[in-house]
């Protein structure tokens, strides 16, 4: 009923609603979107920018990376590497988390560290990838692979408040709590003045715990009868 593009005087918030409904389709692998999702990125890549609307685009580049490949990824970062609007390549960046082999997403990951990606939007590829149930963990162990790096970009500020919050919201028990407090109590972290930083990241796992304890029954109960 949407389609996929705008059609004339229709409401500003069907436009809203389009690139939502696109990105969840694709989202749960809805095989028709994402065959038209890759379609049009193909004809975006060979030069017709007009393939997607960019209301879409964010959804597009996500949905082709969900079912992809290295070959899906190279050519985000082809895009990226491309592109001069800077809205156009935080959407690439936003997408490059979503694929759901491990590899692909270890590699967009180390993309974050090339001097092709601006220290502060490296963000966006770890916030992709922590949101995607293949990429969670790797976000965190990226994190600890690489916190020379990620102190020395972010050291105590928000920014460093915002890194910590990605690698670690999605977590939901004890043992994820006390493995995040025992990294940060390690000898490789003793000079970060990150305890208040530390110590908000676990309280929040904490509430996710407390809250799949209560509700995670009377939610998966919801679902199954749906």
């Amino acid at each position: 009923r949407m389609g996929w593009s705008p059609q004339p005087k229709e409401p500003h918030t069907h436009a809203m609603l389009r690139g939502l409904v696109i990105g969840m389709a694709a989202k749960f692998q809805h095989s028709a979107t994402l065959e038209e999702a890759t379609r049009r990125f193909k004809q975006y890549t060979q030069g017709d920018k007009e393939a997607i609307h960019p209301d879409l685009r964010g959804g597009v580049f996500s949905a082709v990376l969900i079912t992809g490949d290295d070959a899906e990824l190279d050519a985000l970062i082809k895009l990226y590497n491309e592109e001069t609007a800077q809205d156009t390549k935080v959407l690439l960046l936003s997408a490059m988390g979503a694929c759901r082999k491990p590899s692909v997403v270890t590699r967009a990951l180390q993309f974050t560290l090339s001097d092709a990606v601006r220290t502060q939007d490296a963000m966006y590829v770890l916030a992709s990838a922590a949101v995607n149930p293949v990429g969670r963990r790797l976000v965190w162990t990226f994190f600890k692979d690489n916190w020379s790096v990620m102190h020395a970009r972010y050291q105590s500020g928000l920014l460093m408040k915002r890194c910590v919050g990605i690698c670690t919201d999605a977590f939901a028990s004890e043992a994820d709590a006390q493995e995040v407090e025992e990294f940060f109590l390690s000898d490789q972290c003793k000079e970060a003045n990150v305890g208040r930083i530390v110590a908000q990241a676990c309280e929040q796992i904490r509430a996710n715990s407390l809250w799949l304890a209560k509700d995670a029954n009377l939610v998966n109960e919801w679902i199954k009868s749906q």
